[in-house]
């Protein structure tokens, strides 16, 4: 099978629509500025769900090497989600532009392992074990609509951040 779904460019487009929106359409900016940054921010306790890849590296279903940093990251973020939602929203601008950085850096960070072990071309790490249950459900749903959502509800949580009257400078 064909580990095509790995593709960061596809899984990348909704994320990319919404950097160009925000860029180029004031709009687009005051709309995604009116959204409930908790939310937006709690949206991210999903990735708790990282255990599973945890899980999968555990019983050699998943490259730890792709698996370890991707559900480490996931669940730093998911865990930290209602952290931030309660005690930095509206105190500490910076801590939370940082922690949304961070739980972005984890999604490309994921991506590119995801791609880096998969059996393709590109796919220069994979060994015994690849990427390749990242195909099948329930798995597949990752890449296909749980990293571009992610990155999404980020997105516009920075561009939601950057309308508000700065806390700490």
């Amino acid at each position: 099978m064909s580990n095509d779904h790995l593709s960061p460019t596809r899984s990348s487009v909704p994320a990319m629509a919404v950097v160009v929106l925000a860029l180029r359409s004031s709009r687009f900016r005051a709309w995604a500025r009116g959204l409930d940054l908790r939310f937006l921010t709690l949206l991210q306790t999903w990735r708790v769900a990282g255990l599973a890849f945890l899980a999968l590296a555990a019983v050699h279903a998943l490259p730890a090497g792709f698996a370890l940093p991707a559900g480490i990251g996931d669940v730093a973020i998911g865990l930290t989600a209602p952290l931030v939602a309660a005690f930095v929203i509206g105190r500490s601008r910076r801590l939370f532009v940082a922690w949304t950085a961070l739980g972005i850096a984890d999604l490309v960070a994921a991506v590119t392992l995801g791609v880096l072990y998969s059996d393709n071309p590109v796919g220069v790490l994979h060994g015994d074990v690849g990427t390749g249950i990242m195909a099948s459900l329930p798995m597949s749903l990752v890449p296909a609509f749980g990293v571009p959502v992610t990155l999404v509800a980020h997105t516009l949580s920075l561009v939601n951040v950057t309308g508000r009257a700065a806390v700490d400078r």
